[in-house]
């Protein structure tokens, strides 16, 4: 029988630039968790230092109500430091599905590197010492670590329900 040269056999592929992707190309289900837990982890960072900066300005407007806004900032600004780091703790834990301490620890690395890179960006009137800024780094880090806890150990064990008696 006469076959005409434009019909292709039927195994061939209908787009042959297209080639499947191998086990080599494809990324493993440990390499997705991990991709998929730092950005989670980022997110709640990102979240918690916007959180952050909005309470500062809070916290600045009520300082400048008072009679003495020099004395009291610098607790106020301690305030608008830790409540964002638990917040980052919490959300990290929700973003990554409940991992925890190490969600809470991750998040407040990135929390701090952000901090830290916008304390290198703003001028800044008073250079703080080294050590604070470690104090204040691992302080974040550790709220974020116990925020991350409290998110997973939150879930209060339910009693089981009685049925009532007739």
């Amino acid at each position: 029988m006469y076959q005409s040269k434009s019909s292709a056999p039927q195994n061939t592929p209908k787009h042959p630039r297209r080639t499947r992707t191998t086990a080599k190309h494809r990324s493993s289900p440990k390499e997705a968790d991990s991709k998929q837990f730092l950005i989670g982890s980022l997110k709640a960072a990102l979240i918690s230092v916007a959180a952050g900066i909005a309470l500062l300005l809070l916290l600045c407007a009520a300082a400048l109500s008072t009679d003495d806004p020099a004395a009291i900032a610098p607790i106020l600004s301690r305030a608008a430091l830790i409540l964002p780091s638990l917040l980052c703790g919490i959300l990290g834990a929700q973003f990554t599905s409940g991992a925890g301490i190490a969600s809470g620890a991750v998040s407040g690395i990135f929390m701090t590197a952000i901090l830290f890179s916008l304390g290198l960006i703003l001028p800044d009137s008073e250079a703080q010492p080294p050590a604070f800024t470690a104090i204040t780094a691992g302080t974040c880090i550790l709220l974020s670590c116990i925020g991350g806890y409290f998110r997973t150990h939150s879930h209060k064990k339910q009693k089981p329900h009685r049925k009532k008696k007739a």
